[in-house]
């Protein structure tokens, strides 16, 4: 999903003489100016970015066969946060994961926040599980699932991963606010989809189809 590290809020309004009165629309307000990084026109690079999502994912080899029970197999499971993660080249795209800032799973989805070695970037993005993998993708997800089962079997899982996003999504997020306090991440939402589903959380605030995470 995403794109570019955030600089320090700068200009906020004062209250009285106290101290700068930060809220979590102004520093996504000061946030969103530096999406300029990510080319001359926000509109056009969104566009270019889930272009490139839709081929790359689309077109991603056919994955080994898996049965329906799999889909499921990490639904229950509860919040962990793991540690580790060095170095992983993306399969798909053309930038390599530094490090993991945060990485954590809850049930059938997981939430990660990552430092990219490309232009000193960090985004955050939400996975579930689909079988074969984890994907942030929910074309991805689809096409997976679609390769070895019917349109039934995809959309009863569709409609239980959903259910659980609302469960799950509360929990990873709370576990990320206490291990990263600070946190200034945003991401290009991949699709419509993925964009409905950032605005249905209270912690996320979207913007020219850019989620931000920020509290």
């Amino acid at each position: 999903m995403a794109k570019t590290k955030a600089k320090t809020t700068r200009h906020l309004p004062r209250r009285g003489f106290g101290a700068p009165t930060i809220t979590p629309k102004l520093i996504v307000r000061d946030m969103s100016k530096q999406t300029e990084r990510l080319g001359s026109n926000t509109d056009h690079n969104v566009r270019i970015h889930r272009a490139l999502w839709d081929k790359e994912f689309l077109t991603q080899p056919k994955a080994p066969f898996f049965g329906e029970e799999r889909l499921y197999i990490n639904d229950g499971i509860p919040l962990s946060v793991f540690d580790g993660f060095g170095a992983v080249a993306n399969p798909h795209l053309t930038y390599t994961v530094d490090d993991h800032i945060f990485h954590a799973q809850c049930g059938m989805w997981e939430l990660s926040v990552q430092h990219q070695s490309i232009g000193d970037q960090i985004d955050f993005q939400f996975m579930v599980d689909a079988g074969s993998a984890h994907s942030f993708h929910p074309r991805s997800a689809q096409k997976r699932i679609l390769d070895h089962h019917s349109p039934e079997v995809y959309s009863r899982w569709r409609r239980h991963v959903r259910m659980r996003f609302d469960e799950c999504a509360p929990q990873l997020i709370a576990a990320c606010k206490e291990a990263l306090p600070t946190l200034r991440a945003y991401s290009i939402t991949c699709c419509d989809s993925s964009e409905r589903l950032m605005r249905s959380l209270d912690d996320v605030i979207v913007r020219d189809r850019i989620a931000y995470l920020v509290w």
